[in-house]
């Protein structure tokens, strides 16, 4: 069944969740007015964009939450025709029911870095159930590099006890139709910087020199293998370490191919956790390395090979 309801600048609907390709990859840094308390970063805003139905960003106002915001701010400029939106907590149809869910949505953009935003949602209506993603189609696609998403809202949940609201996943659709893929935690200096630095690496592990290692990994590395006769995982836990295994050719080389993947970031990259981005290249033999955004540059953390 499908909703259609038409509020100022949105057109609102709810629908069943449907398999979309990520196309595009593009760095975020997302921050939320508040956050509900819990170990491990477990209600941060990136919980809203790690694609698990089971986490959630959640706010930590001691109401409700009306008012409340996640802020999205992307590494380059994206054509925006719709926003995805899952609302309330999603681990199960019980938790679900329980939780306060987003009743009223408002919506701001800006083009550019550092310019005001400008309101095109002040209080649309949503109808949210179990499992469901809500899809907000914008009447005309717009630019943006920063997403504020509030939080006009709340339809209180079963469990009275339960003050924090809830959004277990947020997405982006550009003007393809194509869910934009969020590397989050990765800020645009870190995207201009990610080709440099892998030609670097690839530099580094051809030399087998520790000095050179030891500027482009973090340690330990962790190096597996995966093979029907003999598998294995090792943790290098220094350059001298690294450099032994990249000697005695156990440590593969990284191919020159992984430059196409970072020409457009496109199919055989994708986001690993805050930070980190995943590159993988090779038919029958396959290299993925992942590296972390640490620090101001970015560095080897594990490479696999099957």
């Amino acid at each position: 069944m499908k909703h259609r309801v038409v509020l100022g600048a949105v057109l609102a609907y709810v629908l069943v969740p449907a398999a979309a390709m990520a196309e595009d990859w593009v760095g975020v840094e997302v921050v939320a007015s508040s956050t509900a308390k819990g170990k491990a970063d477990k209600f941060a805003a990136w919980r809203a964009l790690d694609g698990n139905h089971g986490t959630a960003w959640c706010e930590g106002k001691a109401d409700e939450g009306a008012g409340e915001t996640i802020t999205l701010r992307l590494s380059r400029p994206v054509a925006v025709s719709k926003i995805n939106l899952m609302v309330g907590k999603h681990g199960s149809a019980k938790i679900y029911q329980a939780s306060n869910r987003v009743s009223k949505l408002a919506a701001a953009s800006a083009e550019k870095a550092g310019e005001p935003l400008q309101q095109f949602a002040k209080a649309a209506a949503l109808t949210s159930a179990y499992d469901t993603m809500l899809k907000l189609d914008l009447r005309k696609s717009r630019m943006v590099t920063t997403l504020e998403i509030g939080l006009a809202g709340v339809e209180r949940g079963d469990d009275l006890k339960v003050d924090e609201t809830c959004i277990t996943e947020l997405q982006i659709v550009n003007e393809r139709a194509e869910v934009v893929e969020l590397l989050y935690g990765v800020p645009p200096e870190a995207m201009t910087a990610l080709p440099a630095a892998v030609t670097a690496l690839r530099a580094a592990v051809a030399s087998c020199d520790d000095k050179a290692l030891a500027r482009v990994a973090k340690f330990p590395v962790v190096h597996s293998v995966e093979a029907e006769e003999d598998s294995y995982t090792a943790k290098l836990k220094n350059a001298k370490a690294l450099a032994k295994a990249c000697k005695e050719n156990s440590f593969p080389k990284i191919p020159v191919e992984v430059d196409q993947v970072l020409d457009h970031l496109r199919g055989g990259a994708s986001g690993t956790g805050v930070g980190r981005i995943s590159l993988e290249v090779g038919t029958d033999d396959v290299v993925r390395l992942e590296l972390q955004w640490h620090k101001g540059t970015w560095l080897l953390v594990s490479l696999e090979g099957h």
